[in-house]
Order: structure tokens, then C-alpha cells, then sequence
């Protein structure tokens, strides 16, 4: 999934207005770590130039943080309107390296942004499912325990 998402968006890159690249030229050398709670899924974001890569592991500290749900992302991805200030992200570090992100999100051309949503969707389901089936396992277990904790109790 890194390399497609990867490519994507280094193809992505030379369509950016002059403004995007600005902000891209900005992020260089910076590193972002993006989360995306409910389905631990944990990327290290390395922009170099105008070249991004995505890494699963990064040695020292982040620049910036960001913790979000895969729909929001998909929401930030869709929207015009991306903002470092949804209540379903947490960002903390250098909040203006968010804001450049987001920015270049808001202006990507949309075809890109589908490309990428297409990409990100079925990583999101899957993961979804698995703990939606994780959750009703431990309900099951759950039940199960207080089952037996009656039967204990009628026993006693």
C-alpha cells in the first residue's frame, strides 16, 4: 500500500500550483507522523524536495503528529475546506507543518484526490471489519464470563 499511495502522490506533485509548491518546498526535510486511530495503521510522512516517501518506522522525533480516523482523512481528502482544526484530529508538534499539509490536501487536483481515496478505502474497510470482529469477540467473551460468574455465584 505505501508504494501505490507513494506514487500517487509524487505524480500528483507537478500538477500542484505555484502556491502548493511553496508550500511543499517548506515541508522538505520535515518528517510527519500520521495515525489513523481505530485501525493502528501508523505512517511516517518524509518530504524531501518535491518528493514524498512514506515510511513504516522513523528513528528519531516527528516535526508534527497527527491523529485522525480513516473517514476523516477520506472527509479531508473529498472537502475543499481542510482544516487542521477537526475535532476528530489531534495534532501536536509544529501545527504550521499540518496547515502546509493541509493546504496542498485543499488544492490537489481532484482526480488525484479520488486516485487516492481509492486507495486509502479498501485499507480502511478491512481494517474496520477486523475490529468490529475483534469487538464482538470480546462482547462474546464478555457475555460469556458473566455467564459463568452467575452459574458460580448459584453454585456458592
Amino acid at each position: 500500500m505505501n508504494l501505490a499511495i507513494e506514487t500517487l502522490i509524487n505524480q500528483a506533485i507537478p500538477l500542484l500550483d505555484k502556491d502548493s509548491l511553496e508550500a511543499l518546498k517548506k515541508l522538505s526535510g520535515k518528517i510527519i507522523r500520521f495515525e489513523l486511530n481505530s485501525i493502528n495503521i501508523n505512517k511516517y510522512i518524509f518530504i524531501d524536495n518535491q518528493n514524498v516517501m512514506l515510511l513504516n518506522q522513523y528513528e528519531g522525533e516527528a516535526d508534527v503528529y497527527i491523529s485522525t480516523t480513516p473517514f476523516t482523512l477520506l472527509r479531508l481528502l473529498l472537502e475543499t475546506e481542510t482544516s487542521a482544526n477537526d475535532p476528530d484530529m489531534k495534532i501536536t508538534g509544529d501545527i504550521s507543518i499540518a496547515q502546509d499539509m493541509f493546504y496542498i490536501i485543499k488544492n490537489l487536483d481532484w482526480q488525484w484526490k479520488q486516485k487516492l481515496k481509492l486507495q486509502l478505502l479498501p485499507t480502511a474497510i478491512v481494517k474496520r471489519a477486523e475490529m468490529e470482529n475483534f469487538l464482538n469477540q470480546v462482547d462474546t467473551l464478555r457475555d460469556d464470563f458473566e455467564r459463568l460468574e452467575q452459574r458460580v455465584q448459584k453454585l456458592t
